[in-house]
């Protein structure tokens, strides 16, 4: 590993440090499909259902699926490649149920409930499936698997990420990176995205927010924090919590 690699510039004369944008901090990184391949395979089974058909019909939906898919991407072979966004940001952003990033406030709720004094870092990501049009003549077991396997991708390199990064930031002690926040997960709202959007260089991962939608339509935002323990809280709802602008007070699972 070079000597200092990670480094990045800070402007500390910027009236919003820390808590801004760091254009020089983007890591635009490439996640391989091919390398993870048997992830997303095991990941389409978990959405299609598989494991609860006969092995036999498993078998015979999941080599369908699996030959359709690699002869797309053996003939479209850039598919294999998916941009992926990291941008990084100071832990002082993280505040009391919401994230702070200069005027752009986005609530969290999620944060409430955490140990905030835990955290050293943040990232915000964003990246999307692969694009590839499925023809309309093509057979509809066809499509639905496409659609299946582009599911499973985003999935798939949002774990990816998540080691990724703890194994950056692991290098001299251990650390811990959270499982993605993002819109619809863990108390963040939907609404956020546009707003988590404006704070990246989006375009770099080829994603853009337009009429109301981030685009392309499967692409996904969010952040990542990086924690010398693990800080999430242990309530079993708040990972596919939407976010609610009434708070956490109001969870059935709520404790404080």
């Amino acid at each position: 590993m070079r000597k200092n690699s990670y480094k990045f510039f800070q402007n500390k004369e910027c009236e919003y440090f820390p808590c801004h944008k760091v254009d020089s901090g983007d890591e635009l990184l490439q996640a391989n499909i091919g390398k993870l391949r048997e992830d997303i395979w095991e990941r389409m089974a978990q959405i299609a259902s598989w494991e609860k058909m006969d092995k036999e019909m498993y078998r015979e939906h999941r080599a369908k699926a699996i030959h359709n898919i690699a002869t797309v991407l053996e003939k479209y072979k850039y598919l294999y490649h998916v941009p992926v966004l990291l941008q990084p940001f100071s832990a002082e952003c993280i505040q009391d149920g919401y994230f702070q990033f200069g005027s752009q406030k986005i609530p969290c709720q999620v944060l409430a409930k955490i140990d905030r004094s835990q955290v050293e870092t943040g990232y915000f990501y964003t990246f999307h499936a692969p694009e590839w049009k499925v023809e309309e003549d093509d057979a509809l077991l066809k499509q639905y698997y496409f659609e299946i396997f582009r599911i499973a991708c985003l999935d798939v390199i949002r774990d990816w990420l998540q080691g990724v990064l703890t194994r950056k930031h692991s290098v001299l002690e251990e650390r811990y990176c959270s499982p993605a926040f993002g819109p619809g997960f863990y108390g963040m709202e939907l609404e956020a995205a546009e707003t988590l959007l404006s704070l990246m260089n989006a375009d770099k991962a080829g994603v853009s927010y337009e009429n109301g939608a981030m685009h392309p339509a499967m692409s996904v935002a969010g952040i990542y924090l990086v924690s010398k323990e693990d800080v999430l809280p242990v309530c079993r709802d708040c990972e596919h919590c939407i976010g609610q602008k009434g708070g956490c007070e109001f969870c059935g699972n709520y404790t404080r």
